[in-house]
């Protein structure tokens, strides 16, 4: 699961429970999901940039999210240009085991040199690094509406690919009623707020 997607989970639960009282939501995090979540039944549904792959796992894309880069106002300029980007202090996230961010990897394969000064574990760990200064975050553009909200964005200057966003499930859910009727509203949810072009 990545933060990014946590914006939808409030109107999945409203929608849920309009059709069930009975629904109760639980979200884990999963960090790197694996097989292993959904073959040992520890979870019903994975959204995630990165499905796993197996023969008995399915997946549907949810939508496609950008990268923008995300400053605080009162502190500095946007960084409008390449160079006024990659003159900056930047935060980043890079996961526990040791894995980064695909605009990290990204930028590092197209040549491009940053100055990163702060490494945290997730999302959700970004805003306390740049409120207050001119450090810069590239992140993708969803976190405008939970933990990146109160900040501005623009555009990166650069071309990097989209992130696509998929739901994961078993192939034991396939043809299940309940967990078909799940994956229609969640994909719904998805859709309304950001349509897949």
């Amino acid at each position: 699961m990545i933060c990014s997607v946590i914006f939808c989970y409030p109107p999945l639960l409203e929608r849920l429970r309009a059709d069930s009282q009975g629904v109760c939501m639980r979200v884990i995090a999963s960090d790197v999901p694996s097989l292993k979540m959904l073959r040992e039944q520890r979870c019903d549904l994975v959204i995630s940039p990165r499905p796993p792959e197996g023969g008995d796992i399915l997946q549907q894309r949810l939508f496609d999210d950008t990268y923008r880069i995300f400053f605080d106002r009162s502190r500095r300029s946007p960084p409008n240009t390449i160079e006024d980007y990659l003159r900056g202090e930047h935060v980043t996230v890079l996961y526990e085991d040791q894995r980064g961010l695909e605009v990290d990897k990204a930028l590092m394969e197209g040549g491009y040199d940053r100055t990163v000064v702060a490494f945290v574990p997730a999302f959700s760990g970004i805003a306390s690094f740049i409120q207050g200064t001119a450090r810069l975050a590239t992140a993708p553009s969803l976190l405008q509406r939970g933990q990146l909200r109160g900040f501005d964005s623009v555009p990166l200057p650069i071309c990097i690919p989209p992130m696509p966003m998929y739901m994961i499930w078993h192939m034991r859910h396939r043809y299940d009623p309940v967990h078909g009727w799940l994956r229609a509203k969640l994909l719904g949810i998805a859709r309304s707020i950001h349509p897949v072009p």
